[in-house]
């Protein structure tokens, strides 16, 4: 994954978006955690985003987004 990331930004493109399994979207932030001071130990939610800067050929996790969607159960079961 790391090595198809990098080919596709490299490819003259400022801006991607990266669609994968939690799991997957872990890894990549492992392989990178010695460029960034962001630590993220607990579990990525589902809907995380992950945003990435990438200069000289490397990747920095710049932030974390994990969304809390437990209200929305509330909601749907309002509804229903």
């Amino acid at each position: 994954m790391v090595t198809t990331v990098q080919k596709i930004i490299e490819e003259d493109n400022e801006v991607i978006l990266i669609v994968s399994h939690g799991a997957a979207c872990r890894k990549f932030m492992q392989y990178w955690e010695h460029t960034s001071s962001i630590r993220q130990k607990e579990r990525l939610g589902n809907c995380c985003i992950l945003k990435f800067e990438y200069e000289n050929k490397e990747f920095k996790l710049v932030e974390i987004i994990n969304h809390d969607f437990s209200s929305l159960s509330q909601a749907s079961a309002v509804l229903t």
